[in-house]
């Protein structure tokens, strides 16, 4: 009878603990829907998130496009919208209720969820020669600034500490001439330190995986005051390109989805 009692009491203390355990798997399972959101993005991309776990879900357009999205246009709310991006000529459109189409140019992005995302309003600078030189002494880089084909500085107050930090992107192209070193390079500056997000050179001028990035939006992913950004790169000769997003997990950016490398849009 003792016996008994010992495996009864083993058995309700297994019953118990998987009840707890699908409990808790079933309430993570609500949370996570309730931070489920989907990102139509410029460059076209669509990303199908669950919180920080982002899957790209771009080559099905027909599911996604011509769609009602929350819209952001340039760090402005345009509200509810058809988002409509032309595959062939990868122009995008955004009609409101009278067919009306609102975009013409810029920074656009929608999404379709309960939870809110925002955007700030941004510019774009030129990176300084100072800047230029901090980054080489700050990172002890070697590379001409001269043959940069293409850069940017943006300063915003990323952390939500009251502060203005810079993100930097520069590059040079493969196609370029005279140079034997070629380089994609991506940089968060926060209280004069200098975190590498993309650093990718080589010597070899037919490589394929140096890639040319630069950031072409900036989203406040559930309006918490903390910003993400978008990181659009192209690589080589293939015409292959891939979006990603970034965002600060301590006091680094680190990629919320893959790199996934599609062929050229168009």
């Amino acid at each position: 009878m003792k016996d008994r009692k010992f495996e009864i009491s083993i058995m309700i203390i297994l019953f118990t603990f998987a009840v707890v355990v699908i409990g808790c798997y079933l309430i993570y399972g609500i949370i996570l829907e309730k931070q489920s959101y989907t990102l139509f993005l410029k460059p076209y991309r669509v990303l199908e998130c669950k919180k920080w776990n982002c899957e790209d879900v771009s080559n099905d357009v027909n599911k996604y496009n011509n769609k009602e999205y929350n819209t952001i246009v340039n760090g402005i709310d345009f509200g509810v919208n058809y988002i409509y991006y032309n595959k062939g000529s990868d122009k995008y459109y955004v009609f409101n209720t009278k067919n009306e189409n609102l975009y013409s140019s810029g920074s656009l992005f929608g999404y379709s969820s309960k939870i809110s995302i925002s955007a700030p309003s941004y510019q774009v600078e030129e990176i300084t020669k100072s800047d230029y030189s901090r980054i080489k002494d700050n990172l002890k880089l070697d590379f001409d600034e001269n043959y940069i084909i293409d850069s940017g500085k943006i300063s915003l107050d990323f952390d939500n500490d009251g502060e203005l930090e810079n993100l930097y992107y520069f590059y040079t192209g493969l196609d370029v001439s005279g140079i034997d070193t070629y380089f994609d390079y991506v940089i968060y500056e926060n209280n004069s330190k200098f975190n590498k997000i993309i650093d990718n050179s080589s010597k070899i001028v037919n490589v394929d995986d140096i890639g040319t990035s630069s950031v072409t939006n900036i989203l406040d992913i559930f309006d918490d005051g903390k910003l993400e950004f978008v990181l659009s790169s192209k690589y080589g000769a293939t015409g292959g390109s891939c979006d990603v997003i970034y965002r600060l997990k301590g006091s680094k950016f680190v990629p919320v989805n893959e790199c996934k490398i599609v062929q050229n849009r168009g």
